[in-house]
């Protein structure tokens, strides 16, 4: 089995992610989601753009790009804007 990195704590969109959030466990083989990641220290400094719950594996797809800051800007769509109502 490989290992991959999981939410320890549901993570809500927007989050920069750290090392107290993740976890990994034990993956079959052959199932490992594509884009997961083996090491939490990938991860940090990374921010979700969707939200993940605990047990959930991490992946490339539900980060926003290297070095987004955290907050509405990491899920707000480049030339777009967010307005509180």
């Amino acid at each position: 089995s490989n290992k991959v990195v999981v939410a320890a704590v549901d993570i809500e969109l927007g989050s920069r992610v750290n090392a107290q959030m993740l976890s990994t466990v034990d993956w079959p083989s052959g199932s490992v989601p594509t884009g997961a990641f083996s090491d939490t220290k990938a991860l940090a400094d990374r921010v979700v753009k969707v939200g993940v719950l605990r047990g959930e594996a991490l992946m490339e797809g539900k980060l926003a790009p290297v070095g987004t800051q955290g907050g509405l800007s990491a899920v707000i769509a480049s030339g777009k804007r967010a307005m509180t109502v």
